[in-house]
């Protein structure tokens, strides 16, 4: 198996993150959010680490209370990028309490200008609204 090389590597990564930017940019936000009216399991991190940078706890507390134990997981990540089932435990565990605390605050109603449901902000919400304004199955 040839790898690839290392510029190579960086080069897409560069590209993904570009392309995260400009979904970003383009869609004012999360594209998850954007696209179906659900805040997504990550919605807040970045406003938590900009609160944090601002040490304001109390606000990325209620942003999102997993940016306080990010940088454990990326040091644990980090630590066990080259041991296939240590990176995937690792990265498993960090999904899984992403999620959990996801579906905590959306269920329990914690943070409810955070993580929502209002599928009628949703793109797919008004694509279907207007179909059905203009009966095209009639």
């Amino acid at each position: 198996m040839r790898r690839r090389p290392e510029w190579k590597k960086w080069a897409a990564v560069l590209a993904a993150l570009a392309g995260l930017f400009l979904v970003y940019r383009l869609v004012g936000g999360c594209p998850v959010r954007w696209l179906t009216g659900l805040a997504c399991p990550g919605c807040g991190m970045t406003r938590a680490a900009l609160s944090l940078c601002r040490l304001d706890f109390a606000g990325a507390w209620h942003m999102h209370p997993l940016v306080f134990v990010m940088p454990v997981f990326a040091v644990l990540f980090f630590v066990f990028r080259n041991r296939k089932k240590g990176a995937a435990a690792v990265t498993a565990v960090f999904f899984i309490s992403l999620t959990a605390l996801w579906l905590w605050r959306l269920l329990a109603g914690v943070s409810p200008d955070v993580v929502y449901f209002r599928p009628e902000t949703g793109a797919v919400y008004h694509l279907i609204q207007w179909i059905k304004e203009w009966k095209l199955w009639r």
